[in-house]
């Protein structure tokens, strides 16, 4: 990713996806890619799209993540929703330092969130995160290709 111009993922010998490392990891043609580019892993978390609340309604059945953009005849389909652990935020009094990588248990779970600063955060503490929905990436939930959005 550092060092490279142009990456071409490979799976099962066939080529996924070519392009620089930012194309790859901003745009993943697939679950594939997205999964394969990135530490720690994109969070992928089944949905369903309510396009007239431009939103996805987790598979808890009651938490709304917003979603940017239009997706087509997708309303009420299932899909995946992927978001990065930078794209996470956790609401939460912060403390410059180091990186931090924070591994929630939710009811659709395990979310991984990541921070720039140091936190005060204990292990077992209850707290609350709000995904960037202009990062989120939705995938058909059959084909895992991504959606790409209509605006």
């Amino acid at each position: 990713m550092t060092m490279g111009q142009k990456i071409v993922v490979l799976r099962d010998g066939r080529v996924e996806q070519a392009g620089t490392p930012l194309e790859l990891y901003d745009t993943p043609r697939s679950l594939f890619v997205a999964g394969f580019i990135g530490t720690p892993a994109i969070n992928v978390i089944g949905a369903h799209i309510k396009t007239g609340e431009a939103s996805a309604l987790l598979a808890d059945g009651v938490t709304h993540v917003p979603v940017a953009g239009k997706y087509g005849d997708v309303d009420g389909k299932p899909v995946l929703l992927g978001i990065r652990p930078e794209h996470m935020e956790f609401v939460q009094r912060e403390t410059p330092g180091s990186d931090t990588v924070v591994i929630c248990n939710t009811p659709v779970g395990q979310i991984f969130a990541s921070s720039k600063t140091r936190t005060s955060l204990q292990i077992g503490e209850t707290i609350a995160l709000r995904a960037d929905d202009h990062k989120a990436l939705l995938f058909n939930a059959d084909s895992q290709l991504r959606l790409a959005s209509l605006a």
